[in-house]
């Protein structure tokens, strides 16, 4: 029960920063398109292997055991996989990034 109230204050917080962020929604979409290419220029940073796990995961929306069968690797060679994925986008593009990346993309 905290747990969510902390989880929806930081998300209403956050909301609240990424508005005052943009004045209107021409600045927001240019934001946005430039968060989206540093995002793939990330992406295109990891090796083969990891981008394509990475990709099945958040582009396709498949399941670790979905991406372990339909790959030919273990459930723990995609959860590595996974792993090291968000630890460079984090490192590359900054925690706030990430999540306003994604708050943008899934909202």
């Amino acid at each position: 029960m905290k747990s969510t109230q902390v989880r929806n204050n930081y998300i209403d917080s956050f909301n609240h920063f990424r508005d005052a962020l943009f004045d209107d929604s021409t600045n927001e979409q240019m934001a946005l398109n430039d968060l989206k290419m540093m995002l793939e220029k990330s992406i295109t940073e990891l090796p083969e292997k990891c981008q394509e796990v990475f990709r099945l995961s958040r582009t396709q929306h498949l399941s670790i055991q979905e991406i372990s069968l339909q790959l030919n690797i273990s459930h723990k060679t995609v959860e590595n996989h996974l792993t090291k994925a968000l630890k460079h986008l984090r490192n590359s593009l900054g925690d706030f990034l990430v999540l306003s990346i994604f708050f943008e993309l899934f909202t």
